[in-house]
């Protein structure tokens, strides 16, 4: 059988083929990556203009004397984060297209007293961080169940959380802080927590000992000050992992509980009373 030799000329114009059809697919890439950063850039100007802290300056407004900024950590967090502080809204409704255009992985809504309504957080299914600080309005915690990829959650001064059934789903969840949530009295759900490194579970009245925290044991932090009612602290003299402990005003733990959790945990900080 002969073996076909294409003549220079086929040869010639297969190279030219390959080549426009790289150059094309490199210049349909960057066009898509530039529109989206356009996008993107303009969401977060829009945000900003609603009140919101949200993305950070374009590396085109930077500046020579400031190049080094495009490789700031804090400058890429920013293009992943807002947060909104102080804001008298009931419902996130009116920032909802200019959000769902920025996509933000992580929101922070504090001291937004008035806010209940934040079912426009639906549209962005990505979140990994979610923060209610001191939004006392804010009816439905159990919204947070519909984030499967949510990594970080706070609730502070949050009346309506009542269960931690409504993040049994977070099992991807590595930081978990609660305070003041005066109406919570259900922690059953904490066993299943089994990725947290962190947890902040303080002026709770339902945590009367550490039995919940057995299974947790990548947990690395641990703060459960003004626990009036907890007794018992020997649930946690597993958790080898442990660094931190915060026992602040936990008035019905004992000294002598104290010094047998820090004879078990030697590598522990543990702060008491």
């Amino acid at each position: 059988m002969l073996a076909f030799n294409p003549p220079p000329s086929f040869r010639r114009r297969a190279r030219f083929i390959l080549f426009f059809g790289v150059v094309s697919a490199l210049i349909v890439w960057l066009t898509v990556g530039v529109m989206h950063s356009i996008q993107h850039a303009n969401a977060a100007a829009e945000l900003r203009q609603m009140g919101f802290e949200a993305g950070s300056p374009s590396i085109f407004t930077l500046g020579l004397a400031k190049w080094r900024e495009i490789f700031n950590p804090k400058r890429r967090e920013w293009n992943q984060m807002v947060r909104l502080m102080g804001s008298n809204a009931q419902s996130l409704d009116r920032f909802a297209s200019a959000l769902h255009r920025f996509k933000p992985r992580k929101v922070l809504l504090g001291f937004c007293r008035n806010l209940e309504d934040v079912s426009a957080l639906r549209a962005l299914p990505e979140l990994e961080r979610l923060d209610f600080y001191e939004c006392p309005a804010m009816s439905n915690p159990g919204i947070v169940s519909e984030f499967p990829k949510l990594k970080e959650l706070t609730f502070r001064g949050n009346p309506f959380l009542r269960s931690l059934h409504v993040i049994s789903a977070g099992k991807n969840l590595t930081s978990l802080h609660i305070t003041n949530c005066a109406a919570l009295d259900d922690l059953n759900a904490l066993n299943g927590l089994t990725s947290l490194r962190s947890l902040y579970l303080t002026g709770s009245s339902a945590m009367k000992d550490a039995e919940l925290l057995r299974e947790l044991t990548l947990l690395e932090e641990l703060d459960l000050s003004d626990c009036a009612e907890l007794a018992n602290v020997d649930g946690l003299r597993g958790l080898k992992a442990l660094k931190s402990v915060t026992l602040h005003h936990c008035r019905k733990l004992t000294p002598d509980a104290v010094a047998a959790l820090r004879s078990a945990l030697p590598g522990a900080t543990i702060r008491f009373p």
